[in-house]
C-alpha cells in the first residue's frame, strides 16, 4: 500500500475507504498510517475531537509497530504515542 498525503483525502471513493480499513484492521501498517492521516485531516476540516482520537489511535497502532511516518507525525507535534491505547 503506498502512503497517501492528506491532502489526497478528497480524492478517495468510499470503497477505497472499505478496502483501505479492512487493511488497517487485517494489521497493515501502511493502511493503519494512511487511515490515521485520513481521520486527522477530517478532524481538522470538522473540528472535531471524537475523529482526532480515532485517527490518533490508528496512527498509534502504526507507530508501535515500526512505521516511520507514524513516529515522525507524534514526533513533529510533541505527542508521546506511546501513551495511546487502541
Amino acid at each position: 500500500m503506498k502512503n497517501v498525503s492528506m491532502y489526497e483525502v478528497e480524492d478517495w471513493l468510499p470503497e477505497d475507504m472499505k478496502r483501505l480499513k479492512r487493511a488497517a484492521l487485517a494489521g497493515d501498517t501502511d493502511a493503519e498510517f494512511n487511515l490515521g492521516l485520513i481521520y486527522g485531516d477530517l478532524a481538522n476540516k470538522m473540528n472535531d475531537d471524537n475523529i482526532t482520537n480515532i485517527g490518533a489511535r490508528w496512527l498509534a497502532r502504526a507507530a508501535k509497530k515500526g512505521h516511520a511516518g507514524a513516529i515522525n507525525c507524534f514526533s513533529s507535534a510533541g505527542v508521546n504515542w506511546h501513551n495511546f491505547d487502541y
